[in-house]
């Protein structure tokens, strides 16, 4: 592919990410869904099982993964039909939740969490992939971060001049406001990939079944050490994933009806805004390695000024919480990217898909089982011992990021794989 091909695809992929993940983020079912669901009464077992429920249908959703890759040969088309396939079921989530009686509505939404999650999960396989053929490794990683931090910067505007004021005057329907603007969002994202470039470009083909799919990965997971490595790593990641849901549940139950899920998004956008620079500066100067420790880091600090105002009152709720939102945001941005360049060091396209469709399969399992633990945990709001929890979590997560690549170590692949 040319160097003006690459380009345009570049800022295609760079815009059409961008308007998806606008619409992921104001309807985030780690952060957004949960919060709504608790302010509107659901019971605590249902809103800590949103996000495992979500969880679950990425499970599958990467499993089927190397399938999707083969239902058409035509990259825009895959990423097309994940968009609007999203934007849809993002559209019932809202009339569930402005239309259904307040008995019945937590239930149905658990379904659509994890019809939500399986298009997630199929989607985590495609865009990589697609990235990988359309873009150069650089690029991919840059897109990423750029996807995130611009969408953050998009959502702060979002949720300042539009939040609230374009549907009926109901709180339920205030609630759901956010989700019909994930929507647009979504829809957006879609047509932007119709100037994508793609003539003679194939996806890397998966198995045809999912049964073999799961025997390559189980294979590759004996054979290589960097693997087993890799998904160690990620599994003590999970803490540090989840911490969105954590401090929004958490928030929810301590601080009440007094401040707005509108006002959380603000802080996260801000922080995936910043984190753009600081990213691409701790990814190209330590690798993965800097931005798996970078990230514990980071959500160590986030624990500690939640902690610090529970105990001595220093600054009011939403300036404890608002940060930890911010830090939260900034940790997980650059995980998903590191992730995919420690698997594209070692594996080449056709490995790609299995490995990161089963490395996905196990890490969404210890979600499924972290996530109801900790929305569990956090619903022990005001008590300071959830965020203690926490604290510790995060700190066995930056002792393990160690064993992750180095920088040194990547050129050195760079290196001999461009020989």
């Amino acid at each position: 592919m040319t160097g003006a091909a690459r380009g345009g695809n570049y800022r295609a992929l760079l815009t059409q990410g961008t308007f998806f993940k606008v619409g992921v983020q104001v309807s985030s079912i780690s952060a957004v869904i949960p919060y709504i669901a608790d302010q509107l009464g659901s019971p605590g077992v249902v809103v800590a099982l949103l996000a495992p429920a979500f969880t679950a249908g990425t499970m599958l959703g990467t499993v089927l993964g190397p399938r999707v890759l083969r239902l058409t040969d035509s990259v825009t088309g895959l990423l097309v039909g994940i968009a609007l396939t999203q934007a849809a079921l993002t559209a019932l989530v809202a009339l569930d939740i402005a239309l259904a009686p307040r008995w019945l509505f937590a239930y149905p939404l658990l379904l659509a969490c994890m019809l939500i999650g399986t298009v997630t999960g199929s989607s985590q396989v495609v865009s990589p992939m697609a990235m990988s053929a359309l873009l150069s490794a650089q690029q991919r990683g840059d897109v990423m971060l750029k996807q995130a931090g611009y969408s953050g910067a998009l959502v702060v505007l979002i949720t300042a001049f539009t939040a609230g004021r374009l549907l009926p005057d109901s709180p339920r329907w205030h609630d759901a406001d956010l989700l019909w603007i994930s929507v647009a969002a979504m829809v957006v994202g879609a047509l932007c990939c119709a100037t994508l470039r793609t003539p003679g470009v194939e996806l890397t083909k998966g198995p045809t079944r999912m049964a073999d799919t799961l025997r390559q990965g189980q294979a590759q997971l004996r054979a290589n050490r960097w693997l087993r490595r890799f998904l160690i790593t990620n599994l003590m990641f999970i803490p540090v994933i989840l911490t969105p849901t954590f401090y929004a549940i958490y928030a929810a139950e301590f601080l009440g009806p007094s401040i707005n899920v509108d006002q959380f998004l603000v802080f996260v956008g801000v922080g995936l805004l910043i984190g753009i620079p600081f990213w691409r500066a701790v990814r190209g100067r330590f690798g993965a390695r800097g931005v798996y420790l970078s990230s514990a880091l980071i959500s160590v600090a986030a624990a500690g000024l939640c902690i610090a105002s529970q105990q001595w009152h220093a600054v009011p709720a939403l300036w404890a919480f608002g940060p930890a939102m911010l830090l939260s945001a900034v940790a997980n941005q650059a995980l998903l990217p590191a992730a995919y360049d420690w698997i594209f060091e070692h594996a080449d396209n056709a490995e790609a898909a299995v490995l990161i469709s089963c490395t996905h399969i196990v890490i969404s399992l210890g979600m499924i089982v972290a996530g109801f633990a900790l929305g569990m945990i956090a619903e022990g709001a005001p008590a300071v011992w959830p965020l203690l929890a926490m604290l510790l979590l995060t700190v066995v997560a930056g002792i393990f990021a160690a064993q992750a690549p180095g920088l040194q170590r990547e050129r050195s692949h760079e290196t001999a794989r461009s020989r």
